[in-house]
């Protein structure tokens, strides 16, 4: 079958990424809000003739604005010329939605439009008719629910048809007069305006320039670039293979014409279009919707949980308490799990390690997989059912439209560090993993906001700590061990938000920030989406095991092993001798020991390895299982305050990478420089607290 590209693009929590992984089968994230999908995203599927790569692109409400989500929309966009583009938008929230339909018809792609909530448009009330819309609008409609599947036959029907009528097009050559008149789109004897009055000619000469200064470019591409430049748009510059010299001559134009615009109409030109076009999706959706007379229970407990769940002080003690439930379950329905896997690993042990000496297998040999290998991973892989329930819950409150009103709840929150609500979302991402946490901050709006909320979100507790925080809670805290690790996770919050107050006082004084959100209506959370995460993200981790632990775990075991004829772990060893030479380091943190050092070293490949290197150490050393050695070299304030320099030390050599490509190596060393300054003081205030009060 031929191959096509298609692009599908959508508005924040219109259900984009769900009908991807519909389509595609693949398993990406899907959540509430915007800034799941920051970055290009590709999947697979097939229609009755053709195999279709679908591109995801990131979810947003326009082109007119800079922040980093749509500055990727508008580079594929420009520099890309896909078959179809396939948007999808909340039929809820007509007018809103329709205003990116009617920016996406400046491209000039054939359009295929996806009115997800279909099984919500009936308990609201509204019905759409697409028909209608498809006589003022020259796209094709489907009604879909992308959560339940309904309407994917028909969107594949209407996508297959859409994609063999581009066949017979695709060579046709497009005239001047086909794109520079078709702002007055003409279809079934219905029009309406797409560009305001006093635009047009503007955009008609930026057109005809840009065609004159590149005729091989494809020319809708160019028409599309054209909008963009009067609407000050200064990435047209750079994507367009322009010389300096057609720049120039291009800014000059777009000057004088935003000036002519700024004074007739008193808007810059892209304030006007969007209020203009605004007004045209608001007419649109009062010509196609009908509302009808409902039941308004749904509505008067939606706003009833909202003055709970949102007020200043109850919504914090909320989402206070609705964190610490779902700790407090991940421990009660992940231990039995965790105890089997252990039990599971012991046999495992006992039995590589009598089948080899029943061989005559070499020392080395037995000493790599006996203590190098099965205690690290078993010690890491007892901890895979936490994960996958901790993100099951997660993914509940994600999908129920939760955390999209947490992150409105914490605007106040987050004004202490100067940031707003939006850069609560790419911190909740970082109980995850930081690395796309701090990748989420692409589509906060000024450098501020991304700078302050990346340096923020290595203290926000990833799911490769957790694992050292449990066992740690359950060895030397038993009774109160969700609690311990609650507190880890909301200390993290407190530091990161202080720790952004300092550096807007340093760095970024009188630049305020202000929150727009939307907020998703109340929804029944999906199971099978739950479960999905819950597997992504013990794949995941099981993926971490594999490349961090047991390479680690075999590196580990060589410098632990060798020279030979020394005890394995000893301090003769070559780690051993290395790493006594740093332990006074960490003496006035109550965990001076060698091995605790060496735990933390390794620690910086992945925060996985630092419970790794302690089991692979301290039990072939004591004999005994990584639980019971651990009391020989903590007690419960020195386990507490090693815990938190887990939390705040360096993070692991990925996030590090990415801060280096995200924000810039000044700021990744100031990252690393003011994370172990800050890790060594915390820890030390509080050994020396909790040394005097247990």
């Amino acid at each position: 079958m031929n191959k096509k590209t298609v692009a599908i693009i959508g508005n924040p929590n219109s259900g984009k990424t769900t009908l991807f992984n519909v389509l595609t089968g693949s398993n990406q994230k899907t959540g509430n809000w915007s800034g799941v999908t920051v970055d290009k995203v590709e999947g697979y599927f097939s229609t009755k003739n053709y195999n279709v790569t679908l591109v995801d692109l990131p979810g947003l409400w326009g082109f007119y604005s800079d922040s980093e989500d749509e500055i990727l929309a508008k580079r594929y966009l420009i520099e890309n010329s896909p078959d179809c583009i396939l948007i999808i938008i909340d039929g809820t929230m007509l007018e809103r939605s329709l205003m990116l339909v009617l920016s996406l018809l400046d491209r000039k792609i054939p359009i295929l439009l996806a009115i997800n909530m279909a099984d919500e448009l009936e308990s609201y009330g509204i019905t759409i008719n697409t028909d209608k819309l498809e006589e003022f609008l020259p796209i094709k409609t489907v009604t879909i629910s992308a959560l339940k599947e309904l309407g994917i036959d028909s969107l594949l029907e209407n996508l297959d048809s859409i994609l063999s009528s581009s066949d017979k097009e695709k060579n046709e050559r497009v005239e001047n007069s086909e794109l520079l008149n078709s702002t007055l789109l003409e279809n079934k004897g219905k029009e309406i305006n797409l560009i305001p009055p006093g635009m047009q000619i503007y955009i008609d000469d930026l057109f005809q320039k840009l065609e004159e200064f590149l005729p091989e470019f494809d020319r809708k591409i160019l028409y599309f670039s054209s909008v963009l430049l009067l609407c000050l748009d200064n990435l047209v510059y750079d994507l367009l293979p322009l010389n300096n010299e057609q720049k120039l001559y291009l800014s000059a134009m777009v000057k004088e014409y935003a000036a002519n615009i700024i004074r007739k109409y008193k808007q810059d030109p892209a304030n006007y279009l969007i209020d203009y076009r605004y007004s045209k999706a608001k007419a649109l959706a009062n010509e196609i919707a009908k509302h009808k007379e409902t039941n308004k229970t749904r509505f008067v407990l939606s706003d009833a949980l909202d003055r709970i769940v949102i007020s200043k002080f109850g919504g914090l003690l909320i989402f206070l308490l609705i964190m610490f439930l779902i700790f407090q379950l991940t421990f009660t329905i992940s231990q039995p799990l965790s105890d089997l896997i252990e039990k599971l690993f012991d046999l495992l042990s006992n039995s590589v390690e009598n089948f080899l000496l029943e061989i005559g297998s070499r020392d080395f040999l037995i000493s790599l997989l006996i203590n190098g290998i099965i205690p690290p991973i078993a010690s890491v892989a007892a901890f895979i059912p936490s994960v996958g329930i901790l993100f099951f819950f997660i993914s509940f409150l994600e999908d129920s439209g939760y955390m999209a009103r947490a992150s409105f709840m914490s605007d106040k929150i987050m004004h202490i560090a100067g940031l707003h609500g939006k850069s609560f979302i790419p911190m909740i991402l970082g109980f995850g993993c930081n690395v796309p946490a701090i990748m989420a901050t692409r589509t906060l709006e000024t450098p501020k906001d991304r700078i302050i909320t990346i340096l923020m979100n290595p203290l926000m507790s990833c799911s490769a700590r957790l694992p050292v925080y449990l066992l740690f809670a359950q060895v030397f805290f038993p009774k109160n061990a969700s609690i311990v690790v609650f507190s880890l996770y909301l200390l993290g919050v407190i530091l990161s938000l202080l720790v952004g107050k300092i550096f807007k006082f340093i760095y970024f004084k009188n630049d305020d920030a202000t929150l727009l959100i939307d907020l998703p209506p109340y929804r029944a959370p999906s199971l099978k989406n739950a479960f999905t995460v819950m597997s992504l993200k013990v794949w995941d981790f099981l993926k971490r095991i594999i490349v961090y632990v047991l390479t680690g775990s075999i590196i580990l075991w060589f410098l632990s092993y060798f020279p030979a004829g020394k005890a394995y772990g000893s301090e003769e060893s070559i780690i051993g001798s290395l790493a006594k030479v740093f332990t006074p380091i960490l003496k006035p943190l109550g965990f001076g020991y060698w091995q605790v050092f060496v735990a933390l070293i390794f620690g910086f490949i992945g925060k996985e390895l630092v419970i790794a290197s302690l089991a692979s150490l301290l039990t072939s050393t004591t004999g005994e299982s990584l639980a019971l050695a651990l009391p020989l070299y903590f007690n419960p304030a020195s386990a507490y305050a090693f815990l938190v320099f887990v939390l705040l030390y360096i993070p692991c050599l990925a996030t590090v990478a990415v801060i280096r490509k995200e924000a810039g190596k000044k700021w990744m060393w100031i990252a690393i420089f003011y994370q172990t300054i800050l890790a060594y003081a915390v820890s030390f205030g509080f050994y020396k607290l909790l040394s005097v009060l247990i």
